[in-house]
């Protein structure tokens, strides 16, 4: 059994400005009385993703305060796994890993006499590299450029994904977001032994997006961000000059030039869900 984690970021919008104006300040609820709500949800809830448990505290919040017109609540994830020493799970140590982090991002509102909800997901801070089958080829060319193509180089990138759900009741968050993770791994690596290889990191990004459309018709919108991070065998004409010879065996890890790659695809329709 793993040991679960989570690191939270909680908003509660008011009625009005009677709360903060007030001398007598009898409609703001204390720091600390919403510290102690996000310990008993989580002893009382299930703790199976961080948008389950965020929407748990969002409906906490809204159920116990009347005058709380919204609440927003952004929840990471930070799993422990079980330690494995000489071969065998440890009886009582864990570590922390590293696979991205999986956010979870709810927002909850009075709206008449019902309640809107909306719920993102997220991947955050997922490095990934691969050292062959990456190119940058066949890009538009003009009188002001001198980059050459290319069909071998390191892609390194750190993945960043936003998911929107077009719907928050029956879904599987866990599921989904080891699905989309998965998207992530086989569009950029592709198959264990093979790989896949990619023409542009634009290209595989689209693909991935795409794929992630297909899988989860839950998602109504998904959006990726992948910084450029270099990776330039290094060839320092110093060591040239004194007879240092490098076989690309060497690189120096750079992200200059600055880019970012920037994709969103989204369904042609899609609805809020009520809660």
């Amino acid at each position: 059994m793993d040991w679960e984690g989570f690191q939270l970021l909680t908003a509660l919008l008011l009625l009005s400005q009677i709360g903060i104006l007030s001398p007598r300040i009898f409609k703001v609820v204390a720091t600390d009385t919403v510290k102690n709500i996000c310990y008993v949800v989580a002893k009382h809830d299930d703790m199976n993703s961080p948008e389950e448990y965020g929407l748990s505290l969002a409906r906490k919040f809204l159920d116990e305060y009347s005058f709380v017109t919204g609440v927003r609540i952004e929840a990471l994830e930070k799993p422990w796994s079980r330690a494995i020493v000489n071969g065998a799970e440890h009886v009582h140590g864990f570590l922390r890993g590293g696979q991205g982090e999986h956010v979870g991002y709810v927002e909850m509102r009075r709206q008449g006499s019902g309640i809107s909800t909306s719920v993102e997901g997220r991947i955050e801070k997922l490095d990934v590299l691969k050292t062959t089958q990456s190119g940058w080829e066949k890009f538009y060319r003009d009188r002001y450029t001198v980059l050459p193509d290319t069909n071998e180089r390191i892609l390194a990138t750190t993945v960043s994904v936003v998911w929107k759900l077009s719907q928050t009741q029956d879904v599987d968050y866990s599921s989904i977001y080891m699905t989309l993770l998965n998207c992530v791994y086989d569009g950029f690596f592709g198959d264990p032994k093979m790989g896949k290889y990619s023409p542009g990191v634009q290209n595989t990004q689209y693909l991935i997006a795409h794929r992630m459309m297909v899988l989860v018709p839950e998602i109504s919108e998904v959006s990726m961000v992948l910084p450029n991070i270099h990776f330039l065998p290094c060839n320092i004409p110093a060591f040239v000059k004194n007879n240092i010879q490098f076989e690309d065996d060497v690189f120096i890890p750079t992200d200059e030039p600055q880019g970012e790659i920037r994709c969103t695809l989204k369904r042609p329709t899609s609805f809020r869900a009520k809660y």
